[in-house]
């Protein structure tokens, strides 16, 4: 093989090399991509499903604009308002905004932001209401229970 024939080869497979990588990182991104939005899809049918179990004991539980938010990186849930109703004991909390997200290399981490108000009636109290600019909870678990739990309040 002269000089130029062993140039010409080189130059071809360093070309395959590249195209093979190249195919390689994009179906890396475009099955991540998939499994993100699959995983979000169980996450949000998860979260329906508890409400629903909820309201179905008499309970009105509501999660105002429901989203599994968090691409590419992170998972969470979002509500821009939360509101839960026990007719027959008298109870009724609302509150802002909920953030949640868990780090998709971290999932035992669940950080949550709360928005004020926190509104909470009963029928044997008056009305109470809990103003702040942010509420933070940072939960840890290990095998399904909760491991370490800190909550953190901004401007009480």
């Amino acid at each position: 093989m002269t000089g130029e024939e062993k140039s010409t080869w080189n130059s071809a497979r360093s070309q395959r090399r590249s195209i093979y990588y190249g195919g390689a990182i994009v179906a890396f991104i475009a099955l991540f991509t998939g499994g993100w939005f699959f995983v979000a899809s169980k996450v949000d049918t998860a979260v329906s499903s508890v409400i629903k179990d909820v309201n179905d004991n008499g309970v009105a539980l509501t999660c105002e604009d429901q989203q599994t938010v968090g691409f590419p990186f992170r998972m969470g849930v979002s509500c821009n308002s939360v509101t839960l109703r026990d007719a027959a004991n008298g109870v009724s909390l609302s509150t802002g905004a909920l953030r949640t997200a868990a780090q998709i290399y971290a999932p035992n981490h669940i950080i949550s932001e709360l928005k004020a108000p926190i509104r909470l009636e009963t029928a044997q109290l008056f009305p109470v209401e809990f103003n702040f600019q942010s509420l933070l909870a940072s939960l840890r678990t290990t095998e399904n229970r909760p491991r370490r739990i800190t909550i953190e309040g901004k401007n009480l």
